[in-house]
């Protein structure tokens, strides 16, 4: 007996399209022989299947779904697949819907929507949308806090005008002192800022009366420094009594206008670091450059401290960060606070954290240029002008406030031009055009408000880790700056 023929082995190296049979060949060459022709089979071609993930509120699947067939007929098919909802469960209508939120037509297949395989569908029930969500994390309050409104344009430039012509005045008033009308400069000066306090104290608290004692209250603050300017106009003790009867002004207005105002925080924050500076310079008989080289590089030091001591005065608080499964689903976020009540702590916050972090801005700023313009080396101190310039500029990439941001990068765009300026009198033509790009640069910054560019993670840790060697660089900086090295050599 003749034994029947094995089929062919199909071919390894052959090309067969995705969904055929490789073995349909070898099967009908064998049927032929047997008498027994057999029908080609339907072939099935990737353009047939659709492949998508599918997310059921209980479950999440990769699945190929026929791309000809409607998906009303679908809808079952994934029910049974999925796994149906409990029997208890009220009745509803399944869905199939993109993830951009749009349902997909029941009437239309796959293929006739144009879907593409990798998609990502939702499979949930018809049901009534959820309520909006509660904000009761920190860090998302202080997000959303931070969209407040700013005032209209007319009431800040009146309001702008009124404290200039106040800083006009107390200048004029200081200026007095020195041509021998010294007490009764100090007399009118200190009137004029205890006026200014009481006029905050009295004001209504509604939005009109808010604004005007908080103008009022940031307008004695210059005239009580003229006071204790006139008082003994000289230059370190002067810069004493200046300075600790604008802190005093400043505190009092903050306390009687009973509301959070950052300029009178910052204005608080100015005048106790030039209390300290003004002390230290007394103390040890040096200038004005190098006390400020020393305030310039505390300044730049200090500040990444703001925030948290802002969280801890408004009593926000700590985040959570989970060790374990356990204790991310017992932590409660809020603290015990109700969403009314740490939104209002987290806008506290906010408040203080603008206004300590523009004092500081300020103080590193102008104590940077004070350095740059005074030391006698030169180098040294526009050195530590142009690095707390640049800390100062990658500082406002940490920040969404208009307010921080606008003081950040003019605080930068300060102490920058006033590292270039010695450099630019020389008569280098380079620095020349480094300071025509250096304003240009911030005046465009300053057009756009604040810019918060898109970096990788990697990016981003690399301007971390830039940031924290220029503040660094600060300290000896400082150090050659405040004359401290020519000391150590000459001992």
């Amino acid at each position: 007996m003749t034994p029947f023929p094995a089929p062919p082995l199909p071919d390894p190296g052959a090309t067969v399209p995705l969904g055929a049979d490789p073995f349909a060949a070898a099967r009908r060459a064998a049927a032929a022989r047997a008498g027994r022709p057999e029908p080609d089979p339907p072939v099935v071609t990737a353009a047939a299947w659709c492949r998508v993930t599918v997310c059921a509120p209980h479950r999440t699947a990769d699945v190929a779904l026929p791309a000809g067939v409607a998906v009303a007929e679908l809808i079952p098919m994934l029910l049974d697949l999925l796994g149906r909802p409990p029997a208890a469960a009220a009745p509803a209508r399944w869905r199939l819907v993109t993830s951009a939120g749009v349902e997909l037509p029941p009437a239309a297949s796959l293929a006739a929507l144009g879907l593409l395989d990798g998609e990502l569908l939702q499979f949930r029930p018809d049901t009534a949308a959820p309520a909006p969500p509660v904000l009761d994390d920190p860090v998302d309050v202080l997000a959303r806090s931070a969209a407040d409104t700013a005032p209209g344009r007319g009431v800040a430039v009146r309001t702008v005008l009124a404290l200039l012509l106040a800083a006009v005045a107390a200048a004029l008033l200081g200026g007095a002192a020195t041509g021998g009308a010294g007490w009764a400069a100090a007399v009118v000066a200190g009137l004029l800022a205890l006026g200014g306090v009481v006029v905050a104290g009295r004001r209504p608290l509604d939005d009109d009366g808010l604004r005007e004692a908080r103008t009022a209250a940031l307008a004695a603050v210059p005239f009580a420094a003229a006071a204790g300017w006139a008082v003994l106009p000289e230059a370190a003790a002067g810069v004493l009594l200046a300075a600790a009867a604008a802190g005093i002004a400043a505190t009092a207005g903050q306390l009687v206008v009973r509301v959070v105002t950052p300029a009178l925080l910052a204005a608080v924050a100015v005048a106790a670091t030039g209390l300290l500076a003004a002390a230290g310079a007394l103390l040890t008989d040096a200038g004005a450059a190098p006390v400020a080289a020393v305030v310039a590089a505390v300044a730049v030091a200090v500040a990444p401290l703001l925030p948290r001591c802002a969280l801890r005065l408004a009593g926000v608080p700590r985040p959570i960060v989970a060790s374990d499964l356990d204790d991310l689903t017992g932590a409660d976020p809020g603290g015990g606070l109700s969403p009314d009540e740490l939104a209002d702590r987290a806008d506290l916050a906010r408040g203080y954290l603008t206004g300590t972090a523009s004092g500081v801005a300020l103080v590193a700023a102008v104590a940077a240029g004070l350095a740059a313009g005074g030391t006698s080396g030169g180098w040294s101190g526009a050195a530590l002008a142009g690095v707390v310039a640049v800390v100062l500029g990658l500082r406002t990439r940490a920040t969404t406030d208009p307010v921080v941001t606008q003081v950040l990068t003019g605080a930068s765009a300060t102490a920058g031009l006033a590292g270039l300026a010695p450099v630019a009198v020389a008569g280098t033509a380079g620095a020349v055009i480094a300071v025509a790009t250096l304003v240009a640069g911030v005046a465009v910054l300053g057009a756009a408000g604040p810019v918060t560019p898109t970096l990788s993670p990697v990016a981003r840790r690399a301007l971390d880790m830039v940031e924290a060697a220029l503040v660094a660089a600060t300290a000896p900086l400082a150090v050659a700056a405040a004359g401290l090295l020519a000391v150590v050599h000459v001992l």
